[in-house]
């Protein structure tokens, strides 16, 4: 902006000397030319000859010089103004805290100050002893995908998006190592890499934020829904977010209050009307004793909230798999085509699995033991331990089930190492809520998480809901989106217009292979202890080692009288039975 003024005043006074210089010699010349003409006819001389005039048509060209000059310095003036004007209603359009930025990367000489500066150390400074220009990232015109052309910045949701061509030596993963110093050079709270092609990066000057408060739900899309793209939340750019959940399978993970289930009810609400239309059928695994997912029981086809339930409900969907690919394989086989992709329909629903805490089932009851239904090789047919048993029917599951219609979400406060290092890659797309560390971030997300724009330990405790989204399979840069704030009138809302009627009868859990009468009393959960323990020592909560029956204790299994339309107890009352029930399963998960 400074030489834009630089310039105007420049020509401000370069103009006024030539105005001056004209009004002054236009009379001279006017003057001299008519003594001139006189002179002549009263001496008898025809035509205009003679010194005077020679005199007189030297000033006559002499000022027709100046009023050219005159009046061509006038229209570079205009010109000049008229740029200046262009280039003020041009910053007008982005953010006030962006136009310093703008103004030092606009300018070649102050970007180039500033991309070499030991601060930010990009690129090479220019020499004028020997005339060298230096080398230093430079604007690149172009389009973004619904945008308009742009010398290289255009203005954004967050403030300013600035594409810039790297020159031969940096990288892209070097400028993200320079981030925090370009935003101190540029005087903006923040930038960030947003996009990476070769030597063509992008960086976001971000001074606005359109995710600082949360998003309400809105009214889900009617059915069929696009479950390639379900509506979800919104991004950073103020568009909205969606999200697959056909042909993938998704890995959650965020800190306790980071809004996970946010997460969860955004999916269930968006695939709600397919729910209704028998297009999608809800599996929900709730090791949390059923408490946050509990309230939509009527949407889900099936329900469980604790081990011996869990994984009858994976035996069931590995069954249903394998049930699902014979047909597709004797058609392959019979008419030489290869297998169609798996469109949903009722009868035929694509199924959503979600298991919310995995780690109940991979680590923290892994050691129990319990009786296979579904044999795999390598594993004893007698018994084994729910975490060995679980973690293959998940595998089986996340390795073939895609291309069935089985979609898998798993969710997780805590993405230990020992767990899924092995799972991670199975998930085609990550979802990072706030995470604690680096160390947590690249559990979720995998090696080159940073390169890829992910910054989950930047999520302020404040931002439920806020996550970075990532996809490796599809490449290109992490999606940072808040996804919606479902509150309990929205899930009462959803259960009423989308669930199952209130009277009902619930869904009977999958069948465990035992005969009609003793389903509802047994398991295939043969003894809940651990491999240290000897047989005959068993110290075993009976909610863990039977399937809990309405109407009896969790912990010692007596009969309770329940209360008539009021919540159904789970404990004797007047007992110290929660807490000697919880006790005792901490005692198990601790090894003690």
């Amino acid at each position: 902006m400074g030489n834009g003024m630089n310039q105007v005043s420049k020509a401000s006074s370069s103009g006024g000397a030539l105005v001056v210089a004209g009004v002054v010699s236009v009379p001279v010349v006017t003057f001299g030319g008519m003594v001139s003409y006189f002179t002549l006819e009263n001496m008898g001389v025809n035509g205009w000859t003679g010194p005077a005039g020679l005199v007189g048509a030297a000033g006559t060209v002499a000022g027709l010089i100046v009023w050219s000059k005159v009046a061509r310095n006038r229209a570079e003036r205009r010109a000049i103004e008229q740029a200046y004007a262009a280039r003020l209603r041009w910053l007008s359009q982005f953010p006030e805290r962006t136009q310093y930025a703008i103004d030092i990367l606009t300018d070649p000489f102050q970007a180039a100050l500033m991309w070499t500066h030991p601060r930010v150390g990009i690129g090479i400074a220019p020499n004028p002893n020997t005339g060298f220009p230096g080398t230093f990232p430079t604007l690149v015109p172009g389009q973004d995908p619904g945008h308009h052309p742009d010398n290289g910045i255009r203005e954004s949701h967050l403030g300013a998006r600035v594409r810039l061509l790297l020159p031969p030596g940096p990288s892209a993963n070097d400028v993200r190592l320079r981030l925090d110093n370009i935003a101190a050079s540029l005087r903006v709270p923040k930038v960030r890499l947003v996009a990476a092609d070769g030597e063509v990066v992008s960086l976001e000057l971000e001074v606005r934020n359109p995710l600082r408060t949360s998003v309400r739900l809105e009214a889900p899309d009617a059915s069929p829904v696009n479950l390639k793209a379900v509506r979800v939340g919104m991004r950073d750019d103020g568009q909205h977010h969606h999200m697959a959940v056909w042909s993938t399978h998704i890995f959650l993970a965020g800190l306790t209050g980071s809004g996970k289930s946010g997460v969860l009810w955004s999916l269930i609400a968006g695939v709600a009307p397919d729910v209704k239309a028998g297009r999608v059928e809800l599996h929900v695994i709730d090791l949390k004793f059923g408490a946050e997912m509990g309230a939509g029981d009527r949407l889900f086809a099936a329900f469980a909230w604790q081990v011996p339930q869990a994984i009858a409900i994976l035996e069931n969907l590995v069954r249903k798999m394998e049930a699902r690919a014979n047909p597709v394989r004797e058609h392959a086989m019979r008419t030489g085509e290869a297998a169609r992709e798996f469109v949903p329909e009722p009868g035929n629903p694509q199924i959503l699995l979600i298991i919310d805490e995995i780690l109940d089932l991979l680590k923290i009851s892994g050691d129990l033991k319990i009786k296979p239904n579904i044999s795999f090789e390598g594993m004893e047919a007698k018994e084994t331990t729910v975490a060995k048993y679980a973690a293959r029917l998940l595998l089986s599951l996340l390795s073939r089930a895609r291309a069935f219609g089985i979609t898998v979400l798993v969710a997780t406060q805590n993405a230990a190492k020992e767990v899924f290092e092995l799972l991670r890659d199975m998930f085609p797309m990550m979802v990072g809520l706030r995470q604690a560390s680096q160390q947590q971030e690249l559990m979720v997300f995998g090696p080159g998480a940073s390169e890829r724009g992910v910054a989950a330990t930047d999520i302020k405790s404040d931002e439920q809901g806020i996550a970075y989204i990532d996809s490796p399979e599809e490449g290109g840069m992490a999606i940072r989106a808040r996804f919606y704030r479902v509150t309990n009138e929205d899930i009462k809302q959803l259960v009423r217009i989308f669930g199952r009627p209130a009277d009902a009868p619930r869904p009977v859990l999958p069948s465990l292979g035992l005969p009609e009468d003793e389903e509802q009393k047994k398991t295939n959960v043969v003894e809940l202890r651990r491999d240290d323990q000897e047989q005959g020592q068993q110290q075993t909560p009976p909610a863990e080692a039977e399937e809990h029956k309405p109407g009896r204790c969790r912990f010692c299994g007596s009969e309770i009288q329940q209360t008539p339309g009021g919540r159904p107890a789970l404990y004797c009352p007047g007992t110290d039975h929660r807490a000697r029930y919880n006790r005792l399963k901490r005692k198990l998960a601790q090894g003690e």
